[in-house]
């Protein structure tokens, strides 16, 4: 297969920037530029004309040396005379005070500036109506990682996806990064604790929080897809639903998932959040100042706060600086693509990606241009370039770089008039959000290097960073004056929409493990896929095992019920541990004989169990059940049993459950105090024996079952166990070896008969060294129905093996109904081909799973609409490890950051996260546990406060908000080593003394904010103190500052806070414009 990257693409100098250039003794000008230069030389005679004697020939040279200098500084090439007219046009809007834009006071005209089109309305089908025939759709992406196997071949199919893009319609595709605040899995965990759960299970759920905070936080991409048409109101309807199913279906194919995002709110916020890296909401009320009226303007409510646009960037809201990045603009005459264009250049971005010093966001506008119209201006290009090379005869350089540029166009020509090609009109742009001047130039620096480095030309668009911008909105709009022509070849190597900027996960579902390459936390929804069993393989000690009975913890954790299946024990991975720790709901099942001679449990394989709240057809119900015990009993037989006597058998069970008086019609027979066992059945096999001597069939079946009346005995004793119980533990050891895989089957396929209910808890069964269904052809197809029955009614069934070499025996009609394959690579050896061959893995995954080097590394291929193969790490929390391992716990489970935290702790009764370093299992086992905003700093963070410091919802004598701000803002000095006293009585809540003298803070909650109150602390403070600033939440610092009549001592918690105090510090210094 070709390398994606080492594809040669013809990047043509774009028609447009191809000028008409002249021959002026050694100086090669444009047009524009010869105008320029007639005006100097009329202002140059009427110079010299000026003036007389010595003075004025001085004053002669001067001013043709500012003169002819300017003309130097301003026009001396045609590139740099454009940009000279763009900064003066720039420098003329800030003089005449244009450059400033408020939602709130400018006028409706100067807000509508900001945007080329405004929103008329949204249809419930999500079709905004952008006025004057112009309509468009929103949708939201799911893209995927790709090796570069699989990269190759998608290009190819971006390319077929681009080339169906009607004529006249304009898409743009989005990519914008984001640092959040929590990892996926604490999120996820927040939900789920706030669910009613066991003490042990909240347990569990803090460990793994715990385990994902001391994750680094991944950048998470969001990518969307804007596209604009052109129709009326009465057809554009129809129009969207004749385009959007083959866009779709297409993307799909490109290993993009996407939908129609409808709902008008979330469609407002997308425009709303266009200009700020925050997750802001559209400002859908009247603003504190001016009339209501005002908000009525759609775009007012979208532009929200402030814009000052200065020449090299954008201040959003007096706190948010942005600036952008042309890419592929045309520099000195040279095209702005390389001809070898590779989409390596995405992956180097995407790593760049966010941090909390500058956000980025890729945005493409991609309009098609008809081949007719491309071919014209192909041909007007190259007879430009050739009135330039009569016009230069005298520039063999010049001559040489245009015949080179001729060579480009023909070529280019020739591909699309042959159809191989289509033509694009495109403009790049990398948006870089930043919350300082100095982090934003760092930020663009960072990724013109990148640019650089793969030779695409790219500028900062001074004087029209506005502009530009708006070419991003999701507006039917894009700026010719800064687009650029990229064949179809170009563009599917450089669009996000051709490998994906992270791996698809979910924010609900069941947590599997970390990325290898890039440690994102991988959660896959098991709702989203079409069924969700499983087989894991992987040689001993490779972590097979271990994953299994961590899915089971996980699998309750996400309020499922749990079924694990096993025949040998493992001296490595106590599975019956977790059983034992979740022991309020779930249930250790030792069948067969023990050691000790008795049998304690035992599942009676006849007996019709059912949910009598759900409606089914009991003949078909019934069936199924005795093709269950029919298969038990061919492979318990060796599972070479004739057709004649497995039919049989199927007589005999029918007569059988007839002289119990059980019906397949009537499901309300199957209620026997006394069941059938297989005991009975073999009663009637002796007895059609003795009365049929002669008959093979019946002796075949008699003899070669003959374990069921002495080895399993056991089978025929009543049920009883409890299947409700959300954890079972089903250990098979003691059964004979020769009938363990039989009784693998049977208890499987028993199991998923008996929970196809419909009930809000799905089940998952585990069968750990089930080489049984991957070696028995017979078997294999019976197992599937079962599977395929089974993923019907929500259960899920894991099956796991460490015999590799099973693979190459498994049919088409099994490995249909897996949908999530997990290969653990440790010790794989020489096994790799066959697990290549049978999983379709590619030479990247064939190489990861070589590399493997610890227990629970592995490749897990999960189906649509993932459709990926994640290299992933299986990772136990603490806790987890614990329970499976035996792991004592830690003698320091934590250890404080600072040395005099853990006094200061102590003594406040209250440990904050942020604080200490380790595991917090005991810490949220012992204490409350408060999930609290963060006083310095942004966020959240928890909080363990010891029992005996609560009295109902107050901390001591104070709220909760109030003590546990204040020692947040103690720890912060503490943190530097600086002197600070607390004080939750009297006197201020906090005095730390500085490097310049003391310095008090008073926290202040809302509501409690009284004038006189309020003067009088103020007053003491600063006698006391000197200094004195109150600090509050959003709405309590409002009402500070009007009970005091000034706000230059009220700072608001959080960022405001932190940044104060580093300024007091000297630890930051400020950026002034």
């Amino acid at each position: 297969m070709n390398d994606p990257q080492s594809h040669k693409i013809i990047v043509p100098l774009p028609p447009r920037y191809i000028v008409e250039k002249l021959q002026l003794g050694p100086l090669e000008l444009s047009w524009d530029q010869v105008k320029v230069m007639l005006i100097c030389a009329i202002l140059t005679t009427i110079v010299i004309g000026a003036g007389e004697g010595i003075s004025g020939l001085l004053l002669n040279l001067i001013a043709l040396s500012i003169l002819w200098g300017l003309y130097y500084k301003y026009a001396r090439t045609h590139e740099v005379l454009v940009e000279s007219k763009i900064i003066f046009a720039h420098k003329i809007r800030k003089l005449k005070g244009l450059d400033r834009y408020s939602s709130v006071s400018s006028p409706d005209k100067q807000v509508s500036e900001l945007y080329r089109f405004s929103l008329k309305n949204i249809s419930k089908t999500g079709v905004i109506d952008f006025g004057d025939n112009r309509f468009g759709v929103i949708l939201g992406c799911d893209t995927r990682w790709l090796d570069d196997e699989e990269l190759a071949l998608n290009i190819a199919r971006v390319s077929g996806f681009l080339n169906s893009i009607q004529p006249r319609t304009l898409m743009k595709v989005r990519a914008s990064s984001q640092i959040p605040y929590l990892n996926p899995v604490e999120r996820m965990v927040m939900e789920q604790v706030n669910q009613p759960r066991s003490h042990n299970e909240k347990a569990l759920l803090y460990s793994l929080h715990d385990l994902s905070s001391r994750t680094p936080k991944t950048t998470n991409w969001d990518v969307k897809i804007f596209i604009s048409v052109i129709s009326n109101s009465d057809e554009i309807e129809t129009l969207m639903m004749t385009l959007l199913p083959g866009v779709l279906n297409r993307l799909q194919a490109a290993h993009t998932v996407s939908a129609v995002i409808t709902q008008r709110d979330k469609i407002y916020n997308i425009f709303a959040n266009d200009n700020t890296r925050y997750q802001v909401q559209s400002n859908r009320t009247p603003a504190l100042y001016g009339e209501k009226a005002v908000w009525k303007n759609t775009l007012r409510q979208i532009m929200q706060g402030s814009i000052v646009d200065n020449r090299d960037h954008l201040l959003v809201n007096n706190s948010e600086y942005i600036s952008c990045i042309i890419v592929g603009i045309p520099v000195g005459g040279v095209s702005g693509f390389p001809p070898t264009l590779s989409p390596e250049i995405l992956t180097q971005i995407y790593r760049l990606s966010a941090s909390e010093e500058h956000v980025i966001r890729i945005d493409q506008s991609i309009f098609p241009i008809d081949s007719p119209k491309a071919l014209v201006e192909i041909k007007r290009a190259m007879n430009t370039i050739k009135g330039n090379e009569e016009s230069l005869q005298n520039n063999q350089t010049a001559r040489f770089d245009m015949g080179l540029d001729q060579e480009d166009l023909r070529a280019l020509y020739a591909q699309i008039k042959d159809g191989k090609e289509s033509m694009f009109d495109i403009n790049f742009i990398i948006t870089v959000f930043s919350p300082s001047y100095t982090s934003l130039l760092a930020g663009i620096s960072k990724v013109r290097a990148i640019l650089s480095a793969n030779n695409i030309m790219n500028r900062v668009p001074n004087g029209r960073i506005l502009e530009t911008i708006q070419c991003t909105q999701f507006l039917p709009y894009y700026d010719e004056k800064i687009s650029v022509w990229l064949p179809t070849s170009g563009i599917s190597r450089i669009t996000p929409l051709v490998n994906g900027p992270n791996n698809m996960v979910s924010s609900h579902g069941v947590y599997f493990g970390n990325d290898i390459h890039t440690n994102q936390e991988i959660i896959i929804d098991l709702d989203k896929l079409g069924a969700s069993h499983t087989l894991m393989i992987g040689p001993t000690r490779s972590g097979k095992t271990t994953a299994m009975a961590i899915t089971g913890i996980r699998t309750i954790l996400n309020g499922d019920d749990a079924i694990y299946i096993t025949n040998k024990p493992d001296s490595t991975t106590n599975y019956l541990a977790v059983a034992e720790y979740f022991s309020d709901v779930s249930q250790i099942i030792n069948l067969g004989r023990q050691p000790e001679g008795k049998t304690y449990y035992n599942i009676n394989p006849l007996e019709i169990i059912f949910n009598e709240n759900v409606q089914f057809d009991p003949i078909s119900k019934f069936y199924e059940h005795l093709n269950t015990v029919k298969f038990f009993l061919n492979l318990l037989t060796g599972g070479d049993r004739t057709h004649k006597q497995i039919s049989y058998i199927g007589e005999t069970l029918v007569e059988l459950y007839a002289k119990f008086g059980i019906s397949p019609e009537d499901r309300k027979t199957w209620k026997q105090e006394k069941q059938p066992t297989f005991l009975d059945l073999y009663d009637i096999w002796e007895r059609d024996k003795k009365k049929y001597k002669s008959d093979a069939t019946i002796e075949a079946v008699y003899s070669r079952t003959s374990s069921l009346r002495n080895t399993l005995r056991w089978l025929s004793n009543p049920t009883n166990v409890d299947l409700t119980k959300q954890y079972t533990v089903i250990d098979l050891s003691a059964i004979p070896q020769d009938t363990q895989e039989a009784m693998n089957y049977l208890l499987t396929a028993i199991l998923a008969l008996r929970f196809n209910i419909k009930s809000k808890r799905k089940t998952t069964i585990m069968i750990d060294e089930a080489g049984v269904f991957l070696k028995n052809a017979r078997l294999q197809d019976e197992f599937s129905r079962m599977l395929k029955q089974a993923g019907s009614f929500g259960v899920r069934i894991i099956i796991g093996s460490q015999q590799l070499s099973d693979l190459v025996s498994i049919g088409p009609e099994l490995r249909a109904n897996i949908f999530i394959s997990e290969v653990y690579g440790l010790n794989i050896g020489k096994s790799i081909d066959d697990v290549v061959r049978f999983f379709k893995l590619s030479n990247n995954d064939a190489q990861f799973l070589l590399s493997c080097s610890r227990p629970g590394m592995c490749a897990v291929s999960v189906g649509y609409p993932y459709a990926t193969t994640y290299h992933m790490q299986r990772v136990a929390s603490d806790l987890e490890a614990q329970i499976l391992f035996g792991k004592q716990e830690r003698q320091v489970a934590y250890t404080f950051v600072h040395p005099d935290l853990e006094s200061f702790a102590k003594e406040q009764g209250v440990i904050m996260s942020d604080w200490i370093n380790g595991d917090t299992t005991v810490l949220r086992a012992e204490r409350f546990v408060e999930w609290t905003q963060r006083a310095i700093g942004s966020g959240k963070v928890f909080a363990y406060i010891e029992k005996e410091k609560l009295n109902n919802e107050l901390i001591l004598n104070q709220s909760k908000e109030h003590y546990l701000s204040v020692i947040q803002i103690a720890a912060y000095f503490i943190d530097r080593n600086i002197k600070v006293e607390v004080n939750h009585y009297e006197d201020a809540d906090v005095v730390a003394w500085l490097p310049d003298g003391p310095m008090a803070f008073e926290y202040q909650t809302s509501g409690y904010n009284d004038p006189k109150r309020l003067t009088e602390k103020r007053k003491n403070c600063e006698n006391k103190y000197g200094r004195l600033f109150f600090v509050g939440n959003t709405q309590s610092v409002k009402e500070v500052a009007l009970s005091i009549e000034t706000d230059e001592i009220v700072i608001p918690r959080g960022t405001r806070l932190e940044e104060k105090i580093k300024e007091l510090l000297g630890e930051k210094t400020i950026q002034n414009e």
